[in-house]
């Protein structure tokens, strides 16, 4: 580097809000200082050195929200141009609450990774004493703060003293308003929390118009406006909607402040599917004309790809109670199927119970404390938290996970599933079919990409530019499309006509692709013993691979009769497989399976789970417990709410331990058709799994001072528990003690007693 040269000083600064799309600006100068995401570099001081810095570019890019700002500073600055650059990083960051315990560690984090100077922090849903105690703990030891009014509201501004002088000007509950002062530079800042509220937003304007009239220095104005300019900075949502604030463009028009251009989308907040951009960065004129060029620049397409999805990753997430201490009741996703129970109040709840945390939502019996919250809430989602055990005095802390699998973990076909926001692609029978055909590798593979109609067809290479031509090379009749390839094409449709029965023809040539490869896979509509989607999976196969050899080789198939090649094809295809099949595998054998009673000195409970998916998915559990002799001793049932079927089987077993222990048993057998409890019950996992915390109380049940063994049993061996079970449809929450067996059930005890069953086929 040359010396001599005097220090260049400047600020960057990013606008953050914790949303789905938030927008930042990259800024760019002739010195090829670069900040590749998340940070606006704007030089305030008119020293000789930095005249020849001509353009600064903005581009809004999507980062993730609670403060991830997943950018890596590039600072590029060639040694004949400057001897040194100073820094004065601000970042501003719609944070929508701060109350978490790992906020103060992710302010250190980011402070520390940019080097941030000036952090200014809004929403931050905190006022009182509480708020010292979270600023002593972000690692500034200078603030000005504005208290929340009750939920809403709240804006600090943060710095360090050792590095910046920041004197205070004016502050109100909607902005604070300081000169920025680092040597000889100086330059204003008003860092903004824009009311939800029209009306008081009108008051901010005004306020910021009396600021304006007395600025005779750089003036930069960013933060949550809450409002936006121009029609085309929202998306969606009702034609009666939000409208630009009118109020809002006639201070940027009257002040001639500069909104810093940006492109692509520039939406940075989204609530399902109405978007709008909150968040920008104004500047006034001394500032804009240090930079007359301003333009668009390009992010990385994995950038771009990453947060534009960003939003799909937060619907993805929610708490898993533990000890219920960290999660929020009413602002916090963690209802199994729910978003948010604050979107689903029928009125607000109180101030005083609004940002508590599940744990004070229960009673000192550990129940859940329907008091509280029940006439808020309707049915349906009152169901759901039925179906959960109420957060008790557990070691286990709360814990976010992936709510779009059960053990919470994130994988790769859960997150395709959202992006895709297609849950019928995962309903449709299609793919079961194909996947489960027993074939060639390559024929099944073939056979997915015609699902997906992603077979490079005349039609399809055309669309791609890869040629002009869209017709069938083979009979020139018409446009080749995967079905003309398929089926349409003369010269394949004689095979059809050949192997399919008369009667299927009508319906059989008249579907487009997706019906006809469901139609085909789901029905026999051919001749002969070999299975039909064999057959027709071969058939599709032969048809392409035919094509390609005219198309590419200039030949025909090369067989004498196609069809009765196909046959004989297909015979081959299932001789091989059907010996791959039977290695390892015994023979069946009918076993009649019978309930079993109790060792001496023991009971058995049998337990089961009920979903009825006609009522909202009510689910319902119960059981019956029975001595050596097949004696009723007692039954219960249970209405657990609305949840799966693997959960309501696991609180069968949690109620029958509750009531043999209740009963003053002390050896227990626990038999449940649910093999996927008994594994969830034995096996270890991660504390993530949506049925973690129903376990844990089975666990601590089976801790106790007694002998309890569980065991899985056939269905045709838990008959009664399965019609108890059923009975709990119809009850309110909570458990049910049966003292004496319905009338339903008389027959099946009787049964039961005298060891009669019912035949299954099992592998011997």
């Amino acid at each position: 580097m040359k010396s001599g040269r005097p220090k260049s000083q400047g600020v960057k600064v990013t606008t953050h809000s914790q949303g789905v799309k938030p927008a930042t600006f990259v800024g760019k100068d002739k010195l090829g200082i670069t900040q590749s995401k998340g940070i606006v570099f704007i030089p305030t001081n008119i020293n000789s050195s930095m005249t020849n810095i001509r353009e600064i570019t903005a581009i809004p890019i999507q980062e993730p929200p609670d403060g991830e700002l997943n950018g890596q500073m590039d600072l590029d600055v060639e040694e004949d141009d400057v001897m040194n650059v100073v820094f004065m990083n601000c970042i501003f960051w719609n944070s929508r609450g701060t109350g978490a315990k790992s906020f103060p560690g992710l302010i250190r984090d980011l402070s520390q990774r940019y080097k941030v100077d000036i952090f200014c922090i809004s929403e931050t849903r905190q006022s009182g004493e509480k708020v010292e105690a979270i600023l002593n703990k972000l690692g500034f030891d200078r603030w000005e703060k504005t208290d929340a009014n009750g939920y809403s509201g709240g804006l600090w501004v943060l710095w360090k003293s050792g590095k910046v002088k920041v004197d205070v000007v004016e502050k109100h509950n909607q902005y604070i308003h300081v000169k920025v002062s680092n040597g000889s530079m100086e330059w204003l800042l008003t860092a903004v929390y824009g009311s939800p509220t029209i009306s008081k937003r009108r008051e901010l304007w005004e306020r910021l118009r009396s600021i304006h009239s007395s600025v005779n220095k750089p003036w930069v104005v960013a933060g949550d406006f809450n409002a936006f300019l121009f029609q085309h900075e929202k998306f969606g949502g009702r034609s009666g909607g939000s409208k630009p604030d009118v109020n809002f463009k006639g201070w940027v028009e009257d002040t001639g402040m500069i909104d810093l251009k940006a492109s692509g989308s520039g939406y940075t907040w989204k609530r399902q599917n109405v978007a709008a951009r909150l968040d920008r960065v104004l500047v006034n004129m001394d500032w804009y004309h240090k930079f007359p060029e301003a333009s668009g620049a390009n992010v990385s397409r994995l950038w771009r790809g990453v947060t534009k999805q960003w939003g799909s990753v937060l619907n993805g997430l929610e708490w898993r109670l533990g000890n219920g201490s960290d999660t929020k009741f009413w602002h916090d996703r963690w209802v199994n199927g729910c978003d948010a129970l604050i979107n689903y109040a029928f009125a607000s709840p109180s101030s005083v119970a609004i940002n508590d945390t599940v744990a004070a939502f229960t009673t000192a019996s550990g129940e859940w404390d329907w008091s509280k919250f029940e006439y808020l809430l309707p049915a349906h989602v009152c169901s759901r938290i039925a179906s959960m055990v109420p957060p008790g005095n557990s070691n286990r802390k709360d814990v976010p996970a992936w709510r779009f699998s059960n053990n919470g973990s994130f994988s790769v076909k859960t997150a395709y599933k959202v992006l895709s926001n297609n849950e019928d692609l995962f309903k449709d029978p299609l793919w079961k079919h194909i996947w489960s055909w027993q074939g060639p590798q390559r024929i099944k593979s073939f056979l997915w990409l015609c699902g997906h109609d992603k077979v490079l067809s005349n039609v399809v290479r055309k669309n791609r530019g890869m040629t002009q031509d869209d017709g069938c090379a083979k009979c020139g009749d018409c446009q080749e499309d995967l079905l003309h390839i398929l089926r349409d094409c003369a010269s394949i449709k004689n095979v059809w006509l050949r192997i399919v029965e008369f009667k299927h023809w009508p319906v059989f040539f008249n579907l487009n692709l997706r019906e006809w490869l469901n139609f085909n896979f789901s029905r026999n509509l051919g001749y002969g013993e070999i299975e039909w989607n064999l057959h027709f999976g071969v058939t599709c196969w032969m048809a392409w691979k035919w094509r390609n050899e005219f198309i590419f080789n200039g030949r025909t198939s090369g067989v004498g009769d196609p069809a009765l090649y196909i046959h004989q094809y297909c015979r081959f295809v299932r001789s091989a497989f059907s010996l791959v099949g039977k290695e390892g595998q015994g023979s069946r054998v009918a076993v009649r399976i019978a309930w079993v009673p109790p060792p001496d000195g023991w009971i058995k409970v049998n337990v089961d789970g009920s979903v009825d998916p006609g009522s909202f998915g009510s689910s319902a559990c119960g059981g019956v417990l029975r001595d050596r002799d097949g004696n009723f001793l007692c039954g219960f049932s249970r209405n657990v709410g609305s949840c799966s079927i693997t959960l309501t089987e696991l609180w069968g077993v949690l109620s029958g331990l509750q009531v043999a222990w209740n009963r003053g048993f002390k050896k227990v057998i626990i038999e449940t058709d649910c093999l996927n409890a008994k594994r969830l019950i034995y096996q270890n996992f991660e504390e993530g799994y949506c049925s973690a915390q129903l376990v844990d109380e089975i666990h601590k049940s089976i801790a106790q001072d007694w002998d309890v063994v569980v065991q899985h049993v056939f269905k045709e061996a838990n008959f009664v528990a399965d019609k108890i079970a059923q009975l709990g449809h119809y009850e309110d929450f909570g458990i049910r003690i049966i003292e004496q067996p319905p009338d339903c059930i008389h027959k099946l005890l009787y049964e039961d007693i005298h060891g009669r069953g019912v035949l299954r086929s099992c592998i011997a």
